[in-house]
């Protein structure tokens, strides 16, 4: 269906004809397009829809989905299930307005135990890397600077567009379990690859939910863990302004404003781990040593009794 709506437009525009490869590629790794296009419900379409909500940002998701109605409305359908009115895109992400009390060290590690596995590592490398659920989604193998330990987080992706490209560092043994788990040699990687296949910030946010419910923990959401992160950053008294930059904060008082927080118990490793990865991003300290080879084959496993 929508390589017949692409070859109805045969001289599209460099850009255009990006937008279709993208957008394809978009509904190529998602049920709806496995099924039959005079069967689909509008109940299918809002499934595709919730799925490109949770990886992508909220204009890029727009834009996939209405290349997607626009290939329906191409074909000789008697209707468009993209154009039902029960179809309905999430509510915009404003989650770094809403009111945060973010886990402690104790509450943090019961919310861990009543996460399924898959969830475990998702919820650690947030809490370690205080990233917005969107710019997870949307992380690319090429965002990764493994041996430099830092990830880019493209403008993108970040919250309004107006943060710019910035530096967060990777700590402990996240640049090992992330290479061990993308294997092929460096030259051989795809570098438009997400680094997390299959990762939905809606299902994420519910198995958070689920999680403190069943841990008689405060309710906790995926935005709380980069509280948490930030949180930890100003605890660990560096510097404001190079925390708003790692951070993605256009303004300063943003930073100082908002992340006044005290997490009690917090383990001094934590800290010190920390101070560590924001000197070599900031080029205070020498990178740390790099053996591709250290995690193997068995990176999550021992990642994840790492961090236990």
């Amino acid at each position: 269906m929508y390589q017949a709506y692409i070859d109805g437009h045969p001289t599209p525009s460099p850009s255009v004809e990006k937008l279709h490869r993208q957008a394809q590629a978009a509904l190529k790794a998602r049920p709806l397009a496995q099924i039959d296009a005079d069967t689909i419900t509008h109940a299918d379409v809002q499934e595709f829809v919730t799925s490109l909500a949770g990886q992508y940002a909220p204009a890029t998701a727009r834009k996939y989905f209405d290349q997607v109605k626009a290939a329906f409305a191409f074909t000789d359908l008697p209707r468009n299930p993209c154009a039902d009115p029960r179809v309905r895109f999430p509510l915009p992400d404003d989650e770094d307005d809403e009111a945060v009390d973010p886990p402690d060290w104790t509450e943090y590690q019961l919310l861990l135990q009543h996460l399924p596995e898959r969830h475990q590592i998702m919820a650690m490398f947030i809490e370690r890397h205080g990233l917005r659920g969107r710019e997870v989604a949307g992380l690319l193998v090429g965002d990764l600077d493994l041996r430099g330990r830092t990830i880019r987080v493209a403008r993108s992706r970040t919250k309004g567009r107006t943060g710019g490209r910035r530096s967060v560092p990777l700590v402990g043994l996240w640049a090992e379990y992330l290479d061990a788990i993308h294997l092929p040699a460096v030259e051989l990687r795809d570098m438009d690859a997400v680094v997390f296949p299959g990762f939905n910030q809606n299902t994420f946010r519910g198995a958070m939910a689920r999680s403190a419910k069943r841990a008689k923990v405060k309710a906790c959401t995926p935005h709380q863990l980069r509280h948490r992160y930030i949180t930890m950053l100003m605890q660990a008294r560096i510097d404001p302004a190079l925390v708003a930059k790692i951070a993605g904060h256009r303004k300063l008082s943003v930073t100082q404003d908002t992340y006044t927080h005290v997490l009690h118990g917090e383990p001094l490793w934590r800290l010190d781990e920390l101070r560590a990865g924001v000197g070599w991003v900031s080029g205070l300290v020498p990178v740390p040593a790099f053996d591709a080879d250290v995690l193997g084959g068995h990176g999550s496993a021992i990642l994840h009794g790492a961090l236990a």
